[in-house]
């Protein structure tokens, strides 16, 4: 409850066994209010079928894009652990932390150009401009003052964008069905804001496993 209501507040637990414990329940809860959310968006809201089709659709081109093995490389390790640098890493507000993540996120919406041509290049206008900022303030109290004076706004801004950033599983996208994708992603909203508790009260590797673990889990069902 404390890092819900001042987030960039968040203490730094040095406990191994503590931070283990902790982890695995926050991973429990984590797939029970998925678990939950997908039963409720199923079989009580009754999601229209042409959202549940898009999804199963770009589940099978990925899972005939790639071999098995391959699905797990991307799909459990190289995809969170470019999602946990380009929206987690720069929380710290450490400025090398922050020109890093600008990179991955240039990297990132690179490898989308072919398909999400505005958002790639939006993308990439962000992370030049993070790189750019970076060098312009060279002064680490900047950015020490900056998540003093805006910690909160920005840490809940990442939330926001990694959460809406996962409505395109579901594309192409039925605006008139907005508010059903609210819905789809809100187990993502819970995740992202427990990744950003995890990376800033037990570190950025933490984070790290638990995105791993559960993209591993979700990359199993699509591949059988």
């Amino acid at each position: 409850m404390r890092f819900i209501k001042h987030p960039s507040g968040a203490y730094f637990c040095t406990n191994i066994a503590g931070n283990i414990i902790l982890f695995i329940l926050l991973f429990i809860a984590n797939m029970l209010i998925a678990s939950i959310f997908i039963y409720v968006a199923i079989w009580k809201i009754h999601v229209p079928e042409e959202i549940l089709k898009n999804l199963a659709n770009n589940q099978a081109l990925f899972r005939d894009r790639f071999n098995f093995l391959s699905m797990f490389i991307i799909g459990g390790l190289l995809f969170p652990i470019l999602e946990e640098i380009v929206f987690r890493l720069w929380l710290s507000f450490k400025r090398q932390h922050i020109r890093l993540s600008a990179c991955a996120l240039i990297v990132s919406y690179c490898l989308h150009i072919p398909n999400r041509l505005v958002i790639a290049c939006l993308g990439i206008a962000f992370g030049c401009f993070g790189i750019f900022y970076t060098y312009k303030h060279k002064c680490q109290t900047f950015w020490d003052n900056s998540k003093i004076k805006h910690g909160n706004m920005v840490i809940y801004l990442s939330i926001t964008v990694f959460t809406l950033m996962h409505i395109l599983n579901y594309a192409p996208l039925f605006w008139q069905y907005s508010g059903y994708y609210m819905v789809l992603v809100f187990p993502v909203f819970i995740m992202a804001m427990l990744l950003s508790y995890i990376r800033l009260c037990m570190g950025f590797v933490y984070a790290c496993m638990f995105h791993m673990l559960h993209n591993t889990l979700i990359f199993s069902y699509i591949a059988t």
